[in-house]
């Protein structure tokens, strides 16, 4: 997931990858934790799914936008990726209010 090169005994990570460390910090301090069996390991079923994702979107857009111009469509998609990002978080969020509505 993350990348980091040894110089001098220390451990450089790039600048593009702190929000990582940022974002491992916070669910650890939120209580997931060694202790409870939790590591940085887990975060790969996140990367996974996202990469799942990622390629059914490659293969959905390359099959359908093939013949725009290049152009046309690196705008549709910059201008849709952060909406479709909003849309995953929502309906992610909504998915486990649901399980957990159905459990208690």
């Amino acid at each position: 997931m993350v990348g980091g090169a040894r110089t001098e005994g220390s451990l450089r990570i790039a600048k593009a990858d702190v929000w990582i460390f940022e974002v491992f910090g916070k669910v650890r301090s939120l209580g997931f934790t060694p202790d409870l069996g939790f590591g940085v390991e887990d975060m790969a079923l996140y990367q996974d799914a996202i990469t799942t994702l990622l390629n059914d979107e490659v293969r959905l857009l390359s099959s359908r936008l093939s013949e725009l111009p290049p152009e046309k469509v690196a705008i549709m998609i910059e201008e849709v990726v952060p909406i479709l990002d909003r849309y995953i978080m929502r309906l992610h969020s909504t998915k486990i209010r649901e399980f957990f509505a159905n459990v208690l």
